[in-house]
């Protein structure tokens, strides 16, 4: 698992879901999982959206990094809007 730092702006999604690459629980915190992904990129998983009964999802301490793509995704799109602020 890499510890560098992993820009979330300018990273690629595709770049971090593909090969079976892999995401580690990390910690919980505020309502917030965080996890790393193998390539260093660090995001969180919120509780309220895993915990709604009309989709919910179970998270694994180590699991495919596809499995958390909106998660990624997401903490990605945010990270890029609040750099244009």
């Amino acid at each position: 698992m890499n510890n560098s730092y992993v820009d979330p702006k300018t990273v690629k999604l595709t770049d971090l879901v593909k090969d079976n690459k892999k995401v580690y629980f990390l910690y919980f915190r505020d309502k917030d999982f965080w996890y790393r992904h193998e390539d260093g990129l660090v995001f969180s998983v919120s509780l309220d959206e895993i915990d709604n009964p009309e989709s919910p999802a179970t998270l694994q301490a180590e699991d495919k990094a596809i499995y958390f793509m909106r998660w990624i995704k997401k903490y990605i799109e945010v990270a890029k809007k609040e750099a244009l602020l």
